[in-house]
């Protein structure tokens, strides 16, 4: 699960522009007068006086024409002076370097930008800014600000513990095994059944020992095998939503220091700030470190099987793959070729035998299943008990941002 890393982020040089209406703009000017103190012929020095006045209600653009006379020119200088005061003050463009507004303070140096710009000290090598930082985490950014990046505070990441269920695998180890029912006489009853061992030679005793005994194959059944315990997880997707948001701008200013940049504030925000993927110490100026992360992370919940156990399979069923299967019964009970008496055969009905003058053998006949039997389809076990929960979410991408106190 990971997400675009933050500092390729929006995290660059942030600054903003004024936009249009802060523009380079000139304020009013006077009432209009096109020669500003014209000093007359220059005849006198009395007629370079009234130049000066003159220059007081005009623009006093021009320096005025000179008399003839010195006296007559140093009057229109005057005039020319008294035209300068008479202009207002306009708008500064706190991002374009340029005192606008005459008024020998440019940018951040200016009462104009003051409330609304401060001077970010310079961009440590590694790092990338400048952005302010608040917690209006699901709020676009002021408009002229770039789009917000998202912060993650890993206090509010949520990870619930996964469900762990047991399970049982398929049976494994099984083997086929006959039932096989027994009655004295010479008719078959179903009065008892047992079970013959799997494959090989087993005992069965018989109802009526040196006598006649009436057997029947029942059917077979699997025997033996086990399952192995499983857990499964249901594990829910992690929440975690982003705390803050950095905002920055791509316009700059000018500060007293060359060095310095005047950015612009957002309200109520934290900053300017710079950050830098990874954990690290924060730079110098840039001193109030805040450690984030980028909303990505490592889920390594599971589930341990615990206290998971399997019960013996059950229900598990043999097929015949060749043309004849049965038991084979021998009348003693060690199954040998030579004693054996004959086989009950798989669904062929009832089968008599007469065990007079055969030794009695502890009343036991041997018998075995033919081979041939398979399994076809294996036992299931059933679970119990409870699985365990393991592992955490943890986040992966951390990224320090550190702020001008």
């Amino acid at each position: 699960m990971r997400a675009a890393s933050l500092v390729a982020l929006s995290f660059g040089l942030l600054v903003l522009g004024c936009g249009g209406d802060d523009s380079v703009s000139f304020g009013p000017a006077g009432d209009a007068g096109s020669t500003g103190g014209s000093g007359g012929t220059g005849a006198t020095g009395a007629s370079a006086g009234t130049g000066a006045s003159a220059g007081s209600g005009a623009t006093g653009a021009s320096s005025g024409t000179g008399g003839v006379g010195a006296t007559g020119g140093a009057g229109g200088a005057t005039g020319g002076a008294g035209g300068g005061t008479g202009g207002g003050i306009g708008k500064e463009d706190c991002t374009n370097g340029i005192d606008d507004n005459g008024d020998s303070k440019a940018d951040c140096e200016d009462p104009q930008c003051q409330g609304g710009y401060v001077c970010a000290p310079p961009v440590p090598a590694g790092w990338q800014g400048v952005a302010f930082v608040d917690k209006q985490a699901k709020v676009p950014c002021p408009a002229g600000f770039d789009a917000a990046t998202p912060l993650y505070d890993k206090a509010e990441l949520k990870a619930d513990a996964p469900v762990c269920n047991c399970e049982c695998g398929a049976a494994t180890g099984e083997a086929c095994r006959a039932l096989l029912s027994c009655n004295s006489g010479n008719a078959c009853s179903s009065v008892s059944t047992n079970p013959t061992s799997v494959g090989s030679c087993a005992d069965y005793q018989l109802p009526d020992p040196g006598g006649l005994n009436a057997c029947q194959m029942l059917g077979t059944e699997t025997a033996n095998g086990k399952c192995s315990p499983a857990v499964t997880a249901a594990v829910a997707p992690p929440s975690w939503e982003p705390s803050s948001r950095a905002c920055g701008a791509s316009a700059v200013g000018t500060c007293a220091s060359p060095t310095d940049k005047c950015v612009p504030k957002v309200p109520g925000a934290v900053g300017p700030c710079v950050a830098q993927n990874g954990d690290h110490s924060c730079p110098a100026d840039y001193t109030q470190k805040t450690l984030y992360f980028d909303g990505v992370v490592d889920d390594k919940r599971s589930c341990e099987t615990g206290s998971c156990t399997c019960g013996g399979p059950t229900g598990g069923t043999c097929a015949c793959g060749v043309a004849v299967c049965g038991v084979n019964v021998y009348n003693i009970n060690s199954c040998t070729q030579n004693s054996k008496l004959s086989s009950v055969i798989d669904g062929g009905g009832c089968k008599t035998y007469d065990d007079s003058g055969w030794p009695s053998n502890d009343g036991k006949w041997g018998v075995a299943l033919s081979t041939g039997y398979s399994v076809s389809t294996p036992g299931t076990c059933p679970a119990s008990g409870t699985g365990t929960p393991s592992g955490e979410v943890s986040p992966t991408g951390p990224v320090t941002v550190c702020c001008v106190p």
